[in-house]
C-alpha cells in the first residue's frame, strides 16, 4: 500500500515538472509573454511591456500548487484504472474465461 501510494506521489511530481515544460506563447502589441506549465501557468517570462523591453521570470506558487494538487489526482486515476484492467484479466485468466 505504501509503495502504490509512493508511486502516485512520485508520478504526480514528475507531471507536474514536466508540465512546465509547455510554453504558451503570447505576442499581444503591449505585452509579450511566455506562461509555462500546464493546466495552470505558474512559470511566467515577460519579454516585453508597454514601457519597452523588460526580460522577467514570475514564479506563480498558487498556480504550482494547483498544478501539484491535479496532477498526481490524474496519476492516481491512470494508475488505479491500470491496476483495475490488470486484475480484471487475472480474473479472467484464472477461471478460464477469455
Amino acid at each position: 500500500m505504501l509503495i502504490r501510494k509512493a508511486r502516485i506521489i512520485i508520478v504526480g511530481i514528475a507531471l507536474t515538472l514536466g508540465s512546465g515544460l509547455y510554453a504558451k506563447e503570447f505576442n499581444w502589441p503591449d505585452y509579450y509573454h511566455v506562461e509555462y506549465g500546464f493546466p495552470t501557468a505558474w512559470t511566467v517570462r515577460t519579454l516585453s511591456t508597454i514601457i519597452g523591453p523588460a526580460d522577467s521570470l514570475t514564479f506563480q506558487p498558487v498556480q504550482f500548487i494547483l498544478d501539484l494538487l491535479f496532477w498526481p489526482l490524474v496519476a492516481f486515476l491512470i494508475l488505479f484504472g491500470a491496476d483495475r484492467v490488470r486484475r480484471s484479466k487475472a480474473g479472467q485468466q484464472e477461471s478460464g474465461e477469455k
